[in-house]
């Protein structure tokens, strides 16, 4: 078997020497190595860790480790608990649960898809949650007529997809949702896009009644996006089945198209440990409202104003 091919310097008269990586390189997978090791710490005993005991372990100095454990703090990956210890985040326990659930996600999704993009004739998506929206991570195109691409592992915009909108209707609490879309003005992609906070609120309502999310032009004209949540054992929403096809088309066999993307999105649900599908959404039904929901400013303001009345 020959040797592995190893890059050398020539060193004027003495002998050859290794090529040294970069130093970029050197530093950043050692980042990365530390990062992992303290994640591999914290997940393998329910005793938090002192900062020296991290320090050892990772065989770095103290300034080092508390750098490191400072950042993961800040990203929910790292807890602090009594007597400057340290343990799993809620990040991190949330990062490690969807890891899980998202390969069975995709793992039991994908054959749903195929089967469902065979009986419309168009592109379907299988979406997953993460902390901050939702990503296409499995697809199966059509494969004839105006075909509908969407690009895998790309947030998706939250108030004008079909799925964002998903997201934001079960994965996100009324009270949250300005935090959420953030305080920029909200993008048209067409004229069709809903821009309008409050509009958008009472569009949040009208789809966790429905049990489904429809982006008709808002993002490509002419192309409509039609998805149905997908829950996990909990009840909680782990990702979505999109379905997108010309708005032509659509149109056509709107009531078959709908009840064949239910159908798949509550038996993935039900590969998921969701018994009942439709009680899930029906329990959505109850929580409060978005529309009614006021923001936390106008909270703030509210309750500032009622303190200043009880002083007078």
């Amino acid at each position: 078997m020959p040797a592995a091919a190893v890059s050398v310097v020539v060193n004027g008269d003495g002998p050859p020497r290794k090529a040294k990586p970069r130093e970029a390189e050197k530093d950043g997978a050692r980042t990365v190595g530390r990062v992992l090791r303290l994640f591999e710490l914290l997940a393998s005993g329910d005793e938090a860790l002192r900062l020296t005991d991290i320090s050892r372990e990772l065989k770095v100095p103290l300034s080092s480790a508390h750098a490191l454990i400072h950042q993961l703090i800040k990203l929910n990956y790292v807890g602090v608990v009594e007597d400057r210890r340290y343990a799993k985040g809620p990040g991190l326990m949330r990062l490690g649960s969807r890891i899980l659930s998202g390969i069975d996600l995709i793992k039991v999704g994908y054959p749903v898809l195929q089967r469902l993009s065979i009986t419309t004739g168009e592109s379907v998506y299988l979406g997953m949650r993460h902390a901050n929206g939702i990503a296409y991570v499995r697809s199966v195109e059509a494969t004839s007529g105006i075909v509908l691409r969407a690009p895998l592992g790309v947030p998706r915009p939250l108030h004008a997809s079909s799925v964002g909108k998903i997201f934001l209707a079960y994965g996100v609490l009324p009270s949250q949702l300005d935090a959420m879309l953030g305080p920029e003005p909200l993008h048209a992609y067409t004229s069709k896009t809903v821009t309008d906070r409050a509009v958008l609120r009472r569009v949040l309502d009208e789809i966790r009644n429905a049990g489904f999310s429809l982006s008709e032009q808002e993002i490509f004209d002419r192309a409509i996006g039609l998805s149905v949540p997908v829950f996990a054992a909990d009840s909680t929403l782990a990702g979505a089945i999109t379905l997108g096809a010309d708005i032509g088309r659509f149109r056509k066999s709107r009531d078959v198209i709908l009840g064949g993307v239910i159908a798949a999105a509550a038996e993935i649900s039900r590969y998921m440990g969701v018994e009942n599908w439709s009680q899930v959404v029906e329990a959505f039904r109850g929580q409060p409202a978005f529309s009614i929901e006021l923001p936390e400013r106008t909270k703030s303001r509210a309750k500032t104003r009622r303190a200043k009345e009880g002083s007078q």
